[in-house]
């Protein structure tokens, strides 16, 4: 049910990026056209910076400790913004719970 469709290749050096976008039906048409040039000529190679905020932050399993607190765990994370609603969701235990000593608990580090 695409209103408009488009399909972009691009090789660089031994490389091929295939990228497709469509307007779906209630899309705009008129606004896709220049988003979607200007996210084909936004393509480069990544940066030093760029590689060290993609590789900054990994997810860990880590057996909880008795009386352990998502509060507390939130205080030692590297989640910037909302930390512990940011776990909570993580670990399936958002609004409320707390981790049981023993539980394999995701965290952010």
């Amino acid at each position: 049910n695409a209103q408009a469709r488009r399909i972009a290749v691009i090789f660089k050096e031994s490389s091929v990026y295939l990228f497709r976008g469509e307007v779906g039906p209630i899309g705009d048409v008129a606004a896709f056209e220049p988003q979607w040039r200007q996210t084909l000529e936004s393509f480069r190679a990544m940066t030093a910076e760029d590689l060290q905020l993609a590789t900054g932050q990994r997810i860990h399993a880590v057996e909880a400790k008795p009386d352990q607190t998502w509060a507390e765990i939130a205080r030692q994370s590297s989640i910037k913004q909302y930390p512990e609603e940011t776990l909570r969701l993580l670990n399936a235990q958002y609004p409320v719970g707390e981790p049981r000593a023993g539980d394999l608990i995701k965290i952010v580090q």
